[in-house]
């Protein structure tokens, strides 16, 4: 947190420099001041991601599509974790000219500092064009779009074995989901396979649940504390996660799966032992690639959470920390769907990639799993991104153990919520809505 911190204040400074001169008096208290920013060279427009291997070469692909259009050179830097990568740029004075943020709430801290500028109006009519709504809210802030939403996954993929489950209607709602839970334990079968060992895959369940169940702002609301964890629709949500992870309904019950780790889930899964798992399309096209007897369509198929349309998922956004010519020019190559496409279509060595992007025609990929998670992300109606990514690291750590504690001890509800909000109390403060 201290390191984005930092950032965050080096781009306000930046800034600052670019618009007017720095106020008189003491300046934020930042471990030092931002060198002055050394720009690109002429025709050269650098870029930082968090890409790496397979995934840097396919997106080298699309920057030398731009090259060969526009004669403008990309370089591209590489960092696992951005924060720390964008503040090394910033304190060596090479600033990179667009940063792919892997955290929408960085796009709103930046725009509302006013340390990055709001799309080019082309850049802008692009994104309304080609995006979903629910993309475009994502990356809007206070009416003006800051960046290109460029590659997502979604973790609202509820995965089932057509053989276990016994239907192909889909769940439309929580209620029938839970009945759907009830009807195939009643028979004997599994019918949720929950990696509840680290923590973490709890928490993509009570999100999906908090978007179905209360909606996008209070979401919102809870990432940024302006609700409370003990709120009414919280504790709603806390129930139904409750009633629909109860003991019966899961693979080993609470304490067997309370010792499943994340690649034990997706392998019980495939093979049969339970009925339904929720995650993430990479994580199951791992599992399926260790079975190839079990085929991705006949032996196992997938739904949509039910939420409405609802997705919770991640997202690599680019933002532009300039106004050069170059800068604006890759933005609007990034926004088009033939950019996308080109990384769509690449050898799968080079990244399980998903474009939001609603003109990539579903048939470029070539992957039958990947083209049904695009088809749900490009169609969706509201885009939620991970809560728990968003939360400070304490909270989170919080958040995590009382989803777990409310495995084995589904009547400790109330006490979990407490907790936890007496954590997000002391990390984030209470911030009034608006």
């Amino acid at each position: 947190m201290r390191r984005w911190l930092l950032v965050l204040g080096f781009l306000v400074l930046a800034a600052c420099r670019q618009i007017q001169p720095p106020p008189p008096g003491p300046q934020p208290p930042w471990d030092a001041p931002p060198p002055t920013p050394t720009p690109s060279p002429q025709g050269v427009v650098r870029v930082l991601a968090s890409w790496r291997g397979g995934e840097e070469a396919g997106f080298l692909l699309v920057a030398e599509a731009f090259k060969a259009r526009t004669g403008i050179v990309v370089e591209y830097v590489s960092n696992a974790e951005v924060a720390d990568g964008l503040l090394a740029e910033i304190e060596a004075g090479t600033p990179p000219d667009i940063v792919f943020l892997p955290k929408p709430n960085w796009l709103t801290e930046l725009a509302s500092a006013n340390a990055i500028p709001p799309l080019p109006e082309d850049v802008a009519r692009a994104l309304q064009t080609h995006y979903a709504p629910a993309w475009v809210a994502l990356v809007t802030y206070e009416g003006q779009p800051y960046g290109v939403p460029f590659r997502a996954n979604s973790k609202s993929l509820l995965w089932y074995r057509p053989d276990r489950v016994g239907t192909e209607t889909p769940p439309a709602t929580l209620d029938d989901l839970d009945a759907l839970a009830d009807r195939l334990a009643a028979q004997g079968t599994a019918p949720l396979s929950v990696p509840a060992r680290d923590g973490w895959p709890l928490t993509d369940w009570f999100e999906n649940i908090l978007l179905a169940e209360a909606g996008r702002a209070t979401t919102e609301a809870l990432a940024m504390h302006r609700t409370t964890w003990t709120a009414p629709e919280v504790r709603a949500t806390a129930e139904r996660y409750v009633a629909l992870l109860e003991d019966r309904h899961l693979l080993g019950g609470a304490v067997g799966a309370l010792d499943l780790a994340l690649a034990e889930s997706t392998d019980a899964f495939v093979q049969g032992d339970a009925a339904m798992w929720l995650g993430l399309g990479p994580v199951m096209k791992n599992a399926l690639q260790k079975r190839p007897d079990v085929q991705f369509g006949r032996d196992v198929r997938v739904w949509d959470f039910p939420a409405d349309g609802g997705v919770v998922g991640i997202v690599d956004t680019a933002v532009a920390l300039n106004t050069r010519p170059e800068t604006a020019a890759l933005l609007a190559w990034l926004a088009t769907p033939e950019a996308a496409q080109l990384w769509v279509e690449a050898p799968p060595e080079q990244g399980y990639f998903i474009s939001p992007n609603r003109d990539v025609p579903l048939e470029a990929y070539t992957d039958p799993l990947q083209r049904t998670e695009a088809a749900q992300l490009q169609q969706a109606r509201t885009f939620v991104y991970d809560l728990s990514d968003r939360l400070p690291r304490l909270l989170t750590a919080d958040v995590q153990t009382g989803l777990q504690r409310l495995l084995r001890e589904p009547d400790a509800l109330d006490d979990v919520l407490t907790a936890i909000e007496t954590t997000a109390a002391r990390e984030q403060g209470i911030h009034e809505a608006r």
